[in-house]
């Protein structure tokens, strides 16, 4: 059901990584000699050319680019997944980003080809229609649009619009989803009203359109989220930090509306982000009130007090995070406050740190990875490494040495 390259690929992932490490000219020189033998297998090939592109070696552009003309059902999705993954592993933070800008032609013209393939050829049996389009293959396997998006070509943008005009197509229709949530990500503000639209009709592609316009900042539809409070995805639940729609969006004209909307009965996540947002706007004793929430052991966001506490390393939330640390029965709650507190990096927040080194683990509700889990084990584990990075000490979890080394210590 994977692309054959997929396992190729994972398999010398780590021979692949360790080539990119040697002699750049030596390495390019061994991988052309290779890359030039027509009898070895094609998924090895691939390979070779893959550790040219991230070279920056014309060679192995030119093999790829070779590949997408020829548009073999036998390999044009072993080629787009990997084109996917080059630019994939370069997405963490400190990760050297495969250069990719000369691909942009190939992945244009991939966008709007609608070449009917064997789908059996492509996909292997799978009873489903008996042809598939190159660009269905270049949109959900490739990627291509979040890549495009990626590299800000602005070329891009007007075809997607028109691929999304075409949304009936099942190309079109498996993948809009992608294809909508990487309009944000061009920077061109002409998209706006087709992103409104999608955002009035309120469907499955709602929480995608909600990311592009927070991407773009369309105050514009600010109007149109405030009439969808009960849905969660009005409040940017697609951002992993927490941010994106009305939380990037609205301002403080709009508490009038989120404050009637809790008088109805939303869902609990709603609800929950509703007041979060208000706490948000109005600006007020905001610590405090993210505290109460943090020792609510029935509210539904606390994962979005975490994030924000941990943004705002405030002394004023040491307690609530000690409290929780300590006596919380939810194991991630317990894990969270240790690392909110270790952000926080004041002696107050070290302090709070070495009362946990004492407290008791062995009742939390946790997932344990091995029937004999130590939770005390565990958590006692993570303070005692937090406060062996911040302070450069090591007593282990010795927490009358680590009380005495703060007291004499005019720790910042």
């Amino acid at each position: 059901m994977e692309p054959r390259q997929q396992l190729v690929f994972y398999q010398n992932q780590q021979s692949f990584e360790t080539v990119l490490k040697l002699d750049r000219n030596a390495v390019c020189m061994e991988m052309k000699r290779r890359l030039s033998d027509p009898t070895a297998p094609l998924p090895v090939r691939f390979m070779e050319a893959a550790v040219l592109v991230v070279e920056k070696d014309e060679a192995g552009q030119n093999f790829f680019e070779a590949q997408g003309q020829a548009k073999d059902p036998e390999s044009i999705r072993d080629l787009y997944w990997l084109i996917f993954n080059l630019w994939l592993r370069g997405q963490g933070p400190g990760l050297p980003k495969t250069d990719l800008a000369w691909a942009e032609d190939l992945m244009l013209d991939a966008i709007q080809d609608k070449t009917q393939l064997n789908r059996d050829k492509v996909y292997h049996p799978l009873n489903m229609e008996p042809t598939v389009e190159v660009r269905e293959i270049a949109l959900r396997d490739g990627k291509f649009a979040t890549i495009l998006g990626d590299l800000k070509c602005q070329r891009a943008v007007p075809v997607l619009m028109a691929a999304l005009g075409d949304k009936a197509a099942p190309a079109i229709s498996w993948s809009s989803t992608e294809i909508i949530d990487s309009l944000g990500d061009f920077g061109d503000r002409s998209v706006e009203p087709v992103l409104l639209n999608i955002l009035k009709q309120h469907d499955d592609t709602y929480r995608f359109a909600v990311h592009a316009a927070s991407q773009l900042g369309l105050k514009s539809a600010v109007p149109i989220l405030l009439q969808h409070l009960d849905d969660p995805y009005s409040y940017g639940w697609l951002e992993g930090n927490g941010l994106g729609g009305l939380k990037v969006l609205a301002d403080a004209s709009n508490l009038p509306a989120l404050n009637a909307a809790l008088a109805f009965q939303m869902d609990g996540y709603a609800r929950a982000e509703d007041e979060l947002l208000i706490i948000q706007l109005q600006n007020q004793d905001v610590v405090g009130q993210l505290c109460a929430l943090w020792r609510d052991a029935s509210f539904p966001c606390r994962t979005d007090v975490y994030l924000w506490l941990a943004r705002l390393k405030s002394d004023d939330a040491v307690p609530a995070l000690t409290e929780a640390m300590c006596h919380d029965k939810e194991d991630y709650v317990r894990r969270d406050s240790i690392q909110v507190l270790a952000a926080t990096r004041t002696k107050k927040a070290l302090e709070a740190l070495v009362v946990g080194l004492w407290a008791d683990y062995s009742d939390v509700h946790g997932f344990k990875v091995m029937p004999n889990t130590d939770f005390n084990v565990q958590f006692r584990g993570q303070i005692a490494n937090a406060l062996k990075e911040i302070t450069r000490q090591d007593f282990g979890t010795d927490a009358p040495r680590w009380k005495q080394w703060l007291d004499s210590h005019n720790f910042n």
